[in-house]
């Protein structure tokens, strides 16, 4: 049986998008995917809260990603990615090995927005 790579994740935006240029010309967008993941304790019998945060990947000009679909992402967006999961190594300020894993999205869909109001709801 091949290997294969594709993840599919539906969370929150937490961060606002950043964008950059590539060398090759595409825009990439990046941010971080807020997912609950939520369980129940055995022993307590008690629900507990546990979020997971992903970083993701939009780029534009080398994948299907709709540019207007990017337009209207806010942090605090719920958001739908499918796509691959990337790792990349390099070099801190340090000199110390550091790992970036990253999804990069092939397929978003936009499912609810919501604007933060001020910066208490930003958890700042």
């Amino acid at each position: 049986m091949r290997d294969f790579n594709e993840v599919k994740l539906m969370g929150n935006v937490a961060t606002d998008l950043t964008h950059k240029t590539t060398p090759w010309g595409s825009s990439e967008y990046h941010c971080r995917l807020a997912i609950n993941n939520d369980y129940k304790n055995q022993k307590t019998n008690e629900w507990v809260k546990r979020t997971n945060f992903v970083n993701v990947k939009l780029v534009l000009g080398t994948s299907p990603v709709d540019a207007a679909i990017i337009e209207k992402i806010q942090k605090g967006s719920k958001l739908f990615v499918a796509g691959k999961i990337n790792q990349r190594e390099y070099d801190n300020r340090s000199g110390e090995k550091q790992t970036w894993t990253e999804v990069e999205a092939r397929q978003l869909e936009l499912m609810a927005i919501h604007k933060y109001e001020n910066a208490t709801d930003q958890g700042q």
